[in-house]
This record gives structure tokens, sequence and C-alpha cells, in this order.
């Protein structure tokens, strides 16, 4: 009996540790001061773009997480002495699998001169793995002599749909990257430059991954699909292709929740 325990309490034991790695779901909704506490998971910060005193200054326990940046480049966190030459704001945990549903619901996610993003990411031996949802105003590598308007109406949001798996990490191949504008249910174009608040998602599963904005199906990727365990990100970061960061004061990201769906049967897109 005492051996049986003994096994029992160990299997528990691994099984809260393992978190999301074991097919445990995963909600986070901030409702409480500083870093979330769930078993088996790693929380960190990321915070090169606007340095922050700790966890509660990013998530004070009224319901959200705030991700706040500036425009200014000199008090960016620098690294080895050097200046990062593309920075970082964002809230990352560990570790995920395929057959899963990533979601994060935000607002606040246009904001000229960064993309704001979930993705997830693991390197090793020179190789990575990576899965991008990266929404910004306008692509400046779509649009660069003739940039759309960015407000509701007219205008629409631009986004990146990207996967790599076991990749090379001194140049990024191979890659699929689609560069298209977020579409709702009639295949409008249309704005998250409106306050409101969006769902971002992916469904990652072993032979495909299936992007979602707001339940609406935007793209399939089935030629690289990667297979292993994976960081999950969530914020935004300063590119080459996102613009000039050329506006005063602060901008803000808001993240009213993280979900980690498992997902027990292969479907195909809803939509």
């Amino acid at each position: 009996m005492i051996r049986f325990f003994s096994v029992f309490f160990s299997f528990f034991i691994f099984l809260l540790m393992a978190g999301v790695d074991a097919g445990e779901d995963l909600f986070v909704d901030f409702s409480k001061p500083g870093m979330p506490t769930t078993p088996g998971i790693t929380w960190k910060i990321r915070d090169e773009m606007l340095p922050v005193k700790g966890w509660k200054s990013i998530v004070p326990g009224d319901g959200f997480a705030y991700l706040k940046i500036d425009s200014k480049q000199s008090n960016d966190k620098k690294k080895n002495g050097k200046k990062i030459k593309y920075p970082f704001q964002m809230i990352t945990f560990e570790l995920v699998k395929p057959e899963c549903r990533l979601e994060m619901r935000a607002k606040g996610t246009i904001i000229p001169g960064v993309a704001t993003f979930i993705f997830t990411y693991n390197s090793k031996n020179g190789k990575f793995d990576e899965i991008d949802i990266e929404i910004v105003g306008v692509d400046g590598n779509v649009y660069r002599k003739n940039p759309h308007s960015t407000k509701p109406g007219k205008g629409w949001t631009d986004v990146r749909l990207n996967a790599w798996a076991q990749s090379n990490e001194k140049n990024s191949k191979p890659e699929v990257s689609f560069k298209q504008p977020i579409v709702d249910k009639n295949g409008k174009k249309v704005s998250h430059d409106d306050g409101k608040f969006h769902v971002y998602a992916i469904e990652w599963r072993k032979d495909r991954i299936d992007f979602y904005i707001d339940d609406v199906h935007q793209k399939t990727i089935k030629k690289l699909v990667p297979q292993n365990p994976t960081v999950v990100n969530v914020g935004m970061r300063h590119m080459a292709w996102t613009g000039k960061l050329d506006w005063k004061g602060t901008r803000t990201m808001v993240v009213d929740w993280i979900r980690v769906t498992h997902l027990k049967k292969s479907s195909k897109p809803k939509n």
C-alpha cells in the first residue's frame, strides 16, 4: 500500500509540474497582482523597450496585463554593452507542445513602429522552430511607397503569419511567411486600430497550423510545422519593416487573457 501511494504521489507530482506539457489547459486572466502562478509553467519578462520595475508594474491585479513602451531608443536596455537593434517588450511562458490552441485577447495592438504578437519559439544547436502572428498597422515591406490608412472604415490592419521548423538561425531558411490584411468572416479587410479587444489564435497541430483572428480563419500552413516543445511569447517588437517610432509619450498594449487549450481530435478549419 505504501509503495502504491508512493508511485501514485510521484505520478501526481509529475502531472502537476508538467503543467501545459502534460495536456492540462491553461487560462490566465491577470486578476491577481504580479507574476502568474501556474503549476509547472515558467513565466518571464523581457523588457528591452521600456524597462519595468518587476511583475506588478505589468500585472497590477485589475484583470489585465499592460505592456508599455515609449518612442525613445536611448533608454532601451543594452545587451553586452551594445544597443539592441530590434528590442522586445513582452511576457513569456513555457513549455507547450503541438496539438494545442494558443490564444490572447488584447487591444492596443496597433502601435506605429512595432509589431505586436503572439508567437512560439525554441532553438538548439543553430536550428530554431517558430510560429508567428505578427500584427502591424502597415507592413513596410509590402507598402513601401503607398502606405494605407490603418483607421476603421477605409483602412485596415496588416498581419504576418509565419512558420519555421528546424530552420537555420543564420539565414532563417526554410520558412513560410504570409503577409496579408486581417479579414472578417465576409473576407473584408478590417482595422484593429479601434480601441477594442480582439482574439488572436494559433491552432498548432502536428500536421498543420491554422491561424484565427476573432474566430475567423486567416490562413493554414502545412509545409513547415514545428514538433518540439516551445516557449510562448506575447508582446511587441520594433523591426525594420514595422515603421518608425516617431510619436511622443507612451503607448500600451493591454492583454485581457492568455489561454492554451489542448486539442483532442483533428478537424478542418472552421471557415
